[in-house]
């Protein structure tokens, strides 16, 4: 079935189920629409209060992490006007990368960010862990966690966690401060452990002797032929390549039309 013809499947059995629970008044204490976005909450919140026996680190964690955000703040905003400064005094023809579209960090929306379901679910599981950061400050601090729940909008699309207004509005100073900034700690902090076991993890990468195919248009020559993507390519032809310039230099000498015969080792088997 079509990609496209799921997704229209999905957007209307979404669009029934919110329109029966809204004209119902079905879990009125548990679901709020905000326009197309349903929210559902619980006011199950216990869990939060698991952290308030590690308070005194977590204010410290807390207190750094409002620090870092203050620092890479101000490194982000010097970035940004040396940025101005070199495209204005430079004037860099345009690319993709400066198109409105790639400004915002959406994927699909995004052309450098792909629309994969390992994206989105990263993007969900960072909202995650700063909203979740939001409610654990907010117990620390003693700020009463009224709900905690989801937005969808047909798939997941956020988490939120909803203080207390008026502990809220009671809290002052470095308090509120940690609370607030408590998400984007988390954010900053989990995002450089991904990155450090993203480099060790580079560290365990055996390197693969040969030309490798990365991935193969869908409907040319080559899928139909059936060759596997990650496949090594051993020879073209018949004659042997060890490097990408071997085969592209093989190739650049044939004419449209010809047949190419490709030796790959793919899963130890050529």
């Amino acid at each position: 079935m079509d990609w496209l013809l799921v997704l229209l499947l999905f957007i209307a059995v979404y669009a029934v189920i919110a329109a029966v629970i809204r004209q119902r008044g079905l879990y009125a204490d548990h679901i709020v629409f905000y326009g197309p976005i349903m929210a559902i909450k619980s006011m199950k919140v216990g869990f939060f209060d698991r952290f308030t026996r590690f308070s005194t680190f977590l204010r410290l964690y807390a207190s750094f992490g409002v620090v870092m955000v203050v620092i890479i703040s101000i490194g982000m905003t010097v970035l940004l006007f040396f940025s101005l400064h070199y495209t204005f005094a430079v004037r860099p023809p345009p690319t993709g990368i400066y198109a409105p579209q790639n400004i915002l960090l959406i994927p699909g929306l995004n052309e450098y960010i792909p629309s994969t379901i390992a994206v989105w679910l990263a993007f969900v599981i960072t909202i995650a862990i700063h909203e979740f950061g939001h409610g654990i400050l907010s117990r620390v601090e003693n700020i009463a966690v009224k709900s905690v729940g989801a937005l969808l909008l047909v798939v997941p699309i956020g988490f939120f966690v909803e203080p207390d207004e008026e502990d809220l509005n009671r809290t002052r100073g470095m308090r509120k401060i940690r609370m607030f900034g408590a998400g984007i700690t988390n954010n900053i902090v989990v995002g450089g452990l991904c990155f450090l076991v993203m480099i060790l993890l580079m560290g365990l990468v055996i390197p693969v002797a040969g030309p490798v195919i990365g991935g193969v248009y869908q409907n040319f020559s080559a899928e139909q032929a059936g060759v596997p993507s990650y496949s090594v390519i051993q020879a073209v032809s018949g004659t042997p390549v060890q490097t990408p310039g071997d085969v592209s230099a093989l190739l650049n000498a044939t004419r449209p039309g010809d047949t190419v015969t490709l030796t790959v080792l793919h899963d130890g088997v050529t």
